[in-house]
């Protein structure tokens, strides 16, 4: 499912931002953190004015960096309205709430395997903890990688 977008959007409820919601995808905006498989790990600048102002929006977010194929993928924050999204898929961006979902449309469609869910929650939270925990003011965002099931 493609999303149209205007470029220039403003997000945040406690520091609010202007955002260019067409650069969203961009690896060369964030350094390289670590490494799952064939996936780069990326955020933005440790240092930098957007990461402050996404950890204290709870919009900390990882993107994946799968180099060879050129594909991205970011982890839920307003900036894909709250889901997990991939780029380029299907002539634009792919959504879904679904981690499961996205992972077995990925692969159908291109052949790449996600890291399993649990590995990637937990590089999530080493890398919240590490890059974000220490910002005065700073907000766990509400991701989900494992889909919850519900009783019947």
């Amino acid at each position: 499912m493609e999303t149209r977008r205007t470029a220039t959007k403003p997000f945040g409820h406690r520091e609010p931002f202007l955002y260019d919601l067409t650069q969203r995808h961009n690896e060369n905006l964030r350094s390289l953190v670590y490494w799952l498989g064939e996936w780069d790990v990326r955020i933005y600048r440790p240092c930098s004015d957007v990461h402050r102002l996404l950890a204290v929006n709870g919009m900390y977010h990882l993107q994946l960096w799968h180099p060879e194929s050129r594909t991205s993928l970011l982890t839920p924050t307003a900036l894909t309205e709250h889901q997990f999204e991939v780029s380029p898929l299907f002539g634009g961006t792919f959504q879904s709430h679904s981690y499961a979902e996205l992972a077995a449309v990925l692969n159908a469609a291109r052949g790449i395997e996600l890291p399993a869910p649990e590995l990637l929650s937990d590089v999530f939270f080493a890398m919240f903890n590490e890059f974000v925990w220490h910002i005065p003011d700073a907000l766990m965002p509400p991701v989900r990688f494992l889909d919850s099931v519900a009783a019947k």
